[in-house]
């Protein structure tokens, strides 16, 4: 999986709200820099995750066979969620590492235009 900058929040207390199992299956609607699912597999190697994250660059480097992404918005889950899950996990905002990689205009940070927009190369048309 791979590294990122962003600090996961209520990170345990998020963990145990879900009360898993070892062979439990969890929704990440939101995986971002993948935090919450990173501690959830080393708490409970059995677990398989459902990864859905609308931003393209978030699947360029995921390793690891226990867990299936998605590049989808939350919105959709609906079209990967055959069966039941176990527990949900919905982070909502902005991860610091949207807000620190120039080219994306969430943040006053860098010296770039404010865009905000979650697609790594907008077209004119992305930004209406």
């Amino acid at each position: 999986m791979r590294e990122s900058i962003h600090k996961t929040v209520l990170l345990n207390e998020t963990i145990e709200g879900l009360n898993l199992q070892n062979k439990s299956v969890v929704l990440d609607a939101t995986f971002g820099g993948g935090g919450h699912s990173k501690a959830i597999l080393e708490k409970y190697p059995n677990v398989k995750i459902i990864a859905l994250d609308q931003d393209k660059s978030v699947s360029k480097s995921l390793i690891d066979p226990r867990i299936s992404f998605h590049n989808l918005n939350f919105r959709d889950l609906d079209k990967v969620l055959e069966k039941g899950v176990d527990g949900i996990i919905f982070d909502l905002g902005l991860s610091s590492d949207q807000l620190e990689n120039s080219g994306r205009g969430f943040s006053f940070i860098k010296n770039e235009p404010l865009l905000m927009t979650m697609k790594e190369n907008p077209r004119p048309e992305d930004l209406g």
